[in-house]
């Protein structure tokens, strides 16, 4: 796309940059329900959707009516306009066909358990050895580890599983090496054998279902895209949630059938080669080590994603998803083998960002080691992207944030990822149903569940923005950071972490996390791309990259042929940043600029940057960072803030023209002042709101916009601190407390659920809300409830729903007393219906009241409120588990004088979560993030004036029962300039 198009189309980009969320399909499908969901996507603003098997579907996965769904959904989409991915697996990691391929132990993970102990002679050890097959074991006395092809004695091990051996004198260090298979004992098993070409096979024969399907073969490539094939890893991580955490320690390997002769044609010894993965036994240690991982990296690429891809190509089929754990050296090497070749076989590489939070620690849980940031992450699989040419990059953002998630929040994450590379988004997740335990999975829904679903378009509309420009012309980076892979293998013993491989990763996490705090972007780049031929004239060329700098964590033994490469580079006017301790023989070979950093702190990185580069950005604050593209000429950077505070900014971009912001919010251009600088920089002053962002593009051979001085003379005006309070959604009271009393009559169960609740004031109308009641999973008929109010029976026909078509509620109004009232929920269930149903999700009351403190920590129902004051959460008056959207109101008066004005402003302080704010019955703005204020002149009018701020909150009060503040927490006030 041209830059006369990019401009064309930035207000309302299409479809290809939309958000495409994972669409959790995760309840018994309905064909008219998923045209309804599809639809509502599109008004949203959304490009598309992933269809995603998820824990509590129970439509057959694969079967005619899940294959009837699919095209539903997919005609659905195609008159939308919309994309519909296809999703690999039920429900993940990729490999597992449904649970199915994995009930063959040929196709389930294998591994190598290693059982070690020391004992100290002359004693008897023995030893249990774990289910298995014992492969060897050895016995060397500790201080002879360096010489164990000459010392270490060969152990014979019974049948039993057992070993028993006469320890002589000394201290002696006992390894056993299991080879195991994963397994469950209900056959439910989450860990493939990506190592065996027949499970890849097995996989793809169930895939071709949608490749072969005559309904679905004309949208292949079109309405449906490609495919997400998700967390793939050489180690089980999933099983019984996570097999590899709740392992006893770290000291298991992969293992398969082709190991051993792909070792052999290596020219080692298997027998050799396994205690090296383990132990330092003598100078060949690391280049066992080393061969072991280049043979399991090459026997997972040609297993597993070779013939997927092929799959992909022959299908018209783009490949995306994301790996397992790409954050750091220690997960990519335990988990992934060769990560960036595994990677580089994805048409659309992604990646995959979990929790709430952005930049942070990683690891240090569940046997992983501790990575100082996760960066390097997000950096890896967008330098993937450039380094291999890729249209795109993926993440899957969002999941298990919790369901205090806001739109700010969705916003900051993106806009964090975004400047890292990342350029198309999966929203995790969008739920089919959030019927019972489905809402706890992985939460929250982004769907029409949420509180702010009326107002996604606006985040829509700005991610679509910001990703057409993310990926238009090509990536500017200054710097390449070396990835230490060989160095790592050869250091990095499994379960172990030891001095050496240590320091890479802490070195490598350091560069990959302060280099954007430096305004340096860069690109990962592995050995392999760093050639005689790319780093021609000083400069590192990789495609459309050009990198003047590379830098260096401590590897100690680099390749001849590297060593050359860099001593060219650098004598032909490249630059080097090299990490202390640096290699004698490297530094006897460089003829030219470097630097060397002997303290990892970021103020001596900033000062060796200055020396070595002019730099491309300069910021005056840390905290904003940014990235950096180019198309046609034109220079495009987003900026962005990672503080929770506003910020003023001067930004100096080393370019000369003309500068426009171009609105992400509003889909609008405009020219913004600048001036240039005495040594030829073009310099913008912005004032950054938390968590702000802006993208300016740079046209040159145009001047700038002149800055003139701003000269103002606003008046405040605060508003009064009482509100006319109305909610837009029903107020709700958690009924989290229940008596149980289970009584057996015959083949009949019948459980009584049994709670109280005061009310001091009987509203208008009051329904309970059920969640989780249908018997769907009956054996035979049998199995129903029954609703007691006061002792009186409520006729069990749903009154309607409320939110998610499963929440159904019963009207009980008349049935409520002033005072103390006793609800009773009877579960009836009939031996021949099968397993019992009970209650599992807490019931609620809703309607138009408000709540009041009683005693035991409860509350009591009492009469709505119709004001409530600024500067508190709602929380606190009365409305602790509401969540949904309230209309603060004030009326005020303005005469001519007021009116004036040229301009007048409103602003909220602190809205939580995010504010429409409605002047005389029209919407001036929706401010789904900071800054919460907009201009309303045009709509005042002389005489008396209403306004009203509609602040809308997150589901975490009504889900979870937590008193998240929530409403005007700070002041309203007017600005008249």
């Amino acid at each position: 796309m041209n830059f006369a198009d990019l401009r064309e189309t930035f207000a309302d980009p299409g479809v290809e940059w939309r958000p495409v969320p994972f669409w959790f399909w995760n309840s018994e499908l309905d064909p008219c329900e998923i045209e309804r969901q599809v639809r509502l996507m599109h008004e949203a603003g959304l490009g598309g959707f992933f269809m995603h098997a998820r824990f509590g579907l129970e439509t057959e996965y694969m079967g005619e009516d899940w294959m009837h769904c699919i095209r539903h959904a997919v005609r659905a989409a195609h008159e939308c306009g919309m994309q519909a991915w296809l999703y690999d697996e039920y429900p993940f990691p990729s490999g597992v066909g449904g649970l199915e391929i994995t009930r063959s132990p040929e196709y389930c993970n294998r591994f190598i358990d290693l059982v070690e102990a020391t004992f100290t002679g002359p004693t008897e050890a023995s030893l249990q050895l774990p289910e298995g097959k014992p492969v060897m074991a050895y016995a060397v006395r500790t201080d002879q580890m360096e010489q164990f092809q000459e010392n270490a004695v060969r152990i014979v091990l019974d049948e039993k599983g057992r070993l028993d051996w006469s320890v002589p004198n000394g201290e002696w260090l006992i390894m056993v090496f299991v080879e195991r298979v994963l397994h469950d004992p209900r056959g439910n098993v989450f860990g493939p054998n990506y190592l065996n070409p027949g499970m890849t096979a097995s996989f793809l024969k169930i895939l071709d279902r949608y490749a072969e399907d005559e309904e679905l073969k004309p949208y292949l490539g079109g309405t449906i895209p490609g495919i997400f094939t998700d967390e793939p890893c050489l180690l089980a991580w999933h099983q019984n949630h996570t097999n590899y955490p709740v392992h006893h320690d770290g000291r298991i390997a992969v293992w398969g059938g082709q190991v051993p002769e792909r070792l052999r044609r290596l020219g080692c010894n298997w027998e050799q080669v396994l205690p090296a993965i383990f132990y330092d036994l003598g100078a060949e240690s690391g280049a066992l080590r080393h061969a072991y991982r280049q043979v399991v990296a090459d026997s997972y690429v040609e297993s597993f994603f070779v013939p997927y891809q092929r799959w992909c190509r022959k299908h018209n089929l783009k490949l995306t998803g994301h790996l397992l754990l790409e954050e750091g050296l220690y997960t990519n090497t335990i988990f992934q083998g060769d990560f960036i070749r595994d990677l580089s076989l994805f048409d659309v590489p992604g990646a995959d960002h979990l929790g709430i939070g952005c930049e942070g620690e990683y690891g240090g849980w569940g046997n992983l080691p501790l990575m100082s940031t996760n960066v390097q992450g997000q950096k890896l699989v967008s330098s993937i992207a450039h380094l291999y040419g890729k249209e795109a990059v993926l993440s899957e953002s969002f999941g298990v944030s919790g369901w205090g998630l806001t739109l700010a929040d969705m916003k900051r994450i993106v806009d964090w990822q975004y400047r890292l590379g990342i350029n198309f988004l999966c929203p995790h997740a969008f739920y089919y149903s959030m019927e019972g335990f489905r809402k706890h999975d992985s939460p929250p829904s982004q769907f029409y569940q949420a509180t702010y679903w009326r107002y996604y378009r606006y985040f829509a509309d700005y991610t679509a923005r910001l990703s057409l420009l993310m990926r238009a012309g090509r990536h500017i980076a200054q710097a390449a950071l070396f990835y230490p892979q060989d160095a790592f293998w050869e250091t990095f013993k499994v379960g172990q972490e030891n001095t050496l491989d240590r320091r890479l990763a802490d070195q490598f996490d350091f560069y990959a996390s302060k280099l954007p705090g430096c305004h340096v972007d860069y690109d990962i780049v592995p050995a392999s791309f760093i050639t005689a031929e790319s780093t021609q004239d000083g400069v590192l060329r990789i495609r459309d990259e050009e990198y003047e700098l590379i830098i260096l964590p401590a590897v100690l033994r680099l390749s001849d042929d590297l060593m050359n490469t860099l001593s060219l580079f650098c004598q032909n006017g490249g630059k080097l940043l090299l990490s202390a301790p640096v290699s004698d023989k490297l530094l006897s070979r460089l003829h030219g600029t470097f630097a060397i950093l002997d303290d990892m702190r970021i103020e001596k990185l900033e000062t060796a940057l200055k020396e070595l580069l002019i730099p491309d950005v300069r910021i005056n604050r840390r905290e904003i960072t940014h990235v950096h593209r180019e198309t046609d000429g034109r220079q495009l950077y987003f900026f962005a803030s990672d503080s929770d505070q506003p910020l003023d900014a001067r930004i100096e971009i080393n370019s000369q023209g003309k500068v426009e912001q171009w609105d992400l919010e509003t889909g609008q251009i405009r020219d913004v002042p600048a001036e240039i600088t005495d040594d030829g920089f073009t310099a913008v002053d912005w004032n950054f709101a938390p968590h702000g962002s802006l993208m300016l593009v740079l046209i040159p051979d145009q001047k700038p916009l002149e800055k003139t001085p701003i000269v103002t003379n606003a008046k405040h005006i605060q508003m009064g601190d009482l509100w006319e309070f109305d909610c837009i959604s029903p107020n709700a009271l958690l009924l989290d407390r229940w008596n149980i009393q289970i009584t057996a009559q015959g083949d009949w169960l019948h459980y009584d659920y049994t709670t109280a609740v005061r009310v001091d004031s009987v509203p208008n109308s009051l329904r309970l809300l059920l969640d989780d009641i249908e018997s769907r999973g009956s054996f035979m008929a049998g199995m129903y409830f029954q609703i007691y109010v006061n002792g009186q029976e409520i006729p069990t026909e749903s009154s309607g729903c409320y939110i998610d078509p499963k929440w159904r509620t019963f009207e009980i109004t008349e049935k409520i007393q002033q005072g103390q009232n006793q609800i009773r929920l009877r579960f009836i269930n009939q031996s021949w219906a099968g397993e019992p149903k009970a209650m599992t999700i807490s019931p609620k009351l809703l309607g138009d009241f408000s709540l009041e403190p009683a005693s035991d920590d409860k509350y009591a129902i009492s009469a709505h409120k119709s004001q409530i004051r600024s500067g508190e959460t709602w929380t606190d008056q009365g409305y602790p588990f509401y969540s949904g959207t309230a209309v603060y109101t004030q009326r005020m008066t303005f005469d001519d004088e007021f009116l004036s004005a040229e301009r007048v402003w409103i602003e909220a302080a602190e809205a939580a979560d995010m504010v429409e704010f409605v002047i005389n019955g029209k919407c001036a703005a929706v401010r789904p993030w900071h800054p919460y204020r907009c201009e309303i002149r045009p709509l005042l009018r002389s005489g008396e004036n209403t306004i009203a701020l509609k602040i809308t909150n997150s589901m975490q009060n009504f889900i979870e029962g937590k008193t998240k503040p929530s409403g005007l927490l700070g002041c309203a006030y007017l600005e008249r300039v």
